[in-house]
């Protein structure tokens, strides 16, 4: 054995960082780098914060999730058997099928049913007749207490009109009292109600007639605003009107067509006086008129032409005076 040093040889066992097998040499060569006082780094190669790389993280999965298509969810389908089921008080259990389901409620309903109806068969259901008796009084009691309220308040409006005519209770009442008295004592629940049923039936009828009555009126308006005048094959829509009825029109127009020619125009009346003053020779040439057919000699031609030249010329007169 080597004899003991005092002093401290160097250590050949401890790993380089340059060793392969060294996992632990860039850590060593960190803590190393630490111990030195070195330049501070430029602020841009600063590196950044736990807390903002955490919030970088964070803003990039919420940009990744944004650019992921969104599509619309579908809706639960909702199991109507078990919603209706539920109003009633029955709940499904977990393996049981909607068919199972059912039977079971059909088999539970109709076994109460057969219960019920077996207790009825022995007198031992449902309410006592005791009872049943007492809830029929206290609804006759009540409307007993209703009409002797409204006989009371009658009684009570019969006596402040006496009052304001100044009679006495024992003075005799008079017809419309008796008549207004008997009619409050008569009248029950029952009229009244059937009454008020009339009322409301009538009432209803007028509105319906009403309703029609409106939507006749509107259908023969539009149909004066959309009326199609129908002609019928072989007839001219220009032709002038035809009068096939007596009617008011037909018979005045007549009345008027019968006195024509009777009356003396001024143009019959001017010729009548040219043939008095002056004869005008005229040919005798006759033509024959391509729309009538009628024979116009040139002689009649000429006879309009000299009245028409009168007129003229006489009209011309009376300007100038």
């Amino acid at each position: 054995m080597a004899r003991h040093s005092k002093i401290p040889k160097k250590n050949r066992k401890k790993l380089k960082s340059v060793d392969p097998y060294n996992t632990k040499g860039n850590v060593i060569k960190e803590r190393e780098m630490e111990k030195k006082n070195c330049a501070p780094k430029e602020k841009d190669e600063q590196g950044m914060s736990n807390l903002l790389m955490e919030i970088g993280k964070s803003q990039s999965q919420l940009a990744f999730q944004e650019s992921i298509p969104s599509f619309p969810r579908k809706k639960a389908h909702k199991n109507r058997i078990d919603a209706e089921a539920a109003r009633y008080g029955y709940e499904r259990k977990q393996f049981e099928s909607p068919k199972m389901f059912l039977n079971r409620i059909s088999m539970e309903t109709h076994k109460q049913v057969n219960d019920i109806s077996i207790k009825a068969k022995f007198e031992l259901a449902g309410r006592a007749k005791e009872e049943i008796d007492k809830d029929y009084k206290e609804i006759d009691d009540k409307i007993e207490r209703r009409r002797e309220l409204k006989r009371k308040r009658s009684e009570k409006i019969l006596a402040l009109k006496r009052a304001e005519k100044g009679l006495d209770e024992e003075d005799e009442p008079s017809e419309e009292e008796e008549e207004a008295a008997h009619m409050v004592k008569s009248t029950t629940p029952s009229m009244t109600k059937a009454s008020s049923k009339k009322d409301k039936k009538a009432q209803r009828n007028e509105e319906l007639k009403k309703i029609k009555k409106d939507k006749r009126l509107a259908i023969q308006k539009e149909s004066l605003l959309t009326a199609k005048e129908i002609v019928p094959f072989g007839e001219r829509y220009d032709a002038p009107p035809k009068f096939e009825f007596n009617s008011k029109l037909k018979i005045d127009m007549t009345k008027r067509m019968a006195k024509a020619g009777s009356k003396d125009l001024k143009l019959k009346a001017l010729l009548q006086n040219r043939g008095e003053e002056k004869e005008t020779i005229y040919q005798e040439n006759e033509k024959i008129s391509k729309d009538t057919g009628s024979k116009i000699t040139e002689a009649d031609r000429q006879r309009v032409i000299d009245m028409y030249r009168e007129a003229k010329r006489q009209k011309r007169q009376k300007e100038s005076e």
